[in-house]
């Protein structure tokens, strides 16, 4: 029976880790597109809003800016 139990314990670990692996391989396959699409959303976004958008929160606005022209917007 320990054999057995060994074995489901094993298989179980490998899955876990794989499925962590594969999640975390993903998310930096996917990080040059989720990088592009947010540069063209806030590229959309009309000056109006954007305006808006800095008189309400100056701080968040500053650092969303700085994201952006790290990523080559703008």
């Amino acid at each position: 029976m320990s054999n057995i139990k060994n074995a489901e314990s094993a298989i179980l670990m490998a899955q876990a880790r794989h499925k962590k692996w594969i999640a975390h391989f993903m998310e930096k396959w996917l990080q040059p597109l989720n990088d592009m699409m947010f540069v063209a959303g806030w590229d959309a976004l009309p000056q109006k809003v954007k305006d808006e958008m800095q008189k309400a929160d100056p701080e968040a606005f500053a650092k969303v800016e700085e994201r952006i022209q790290n990523l080559g917007g703008m």
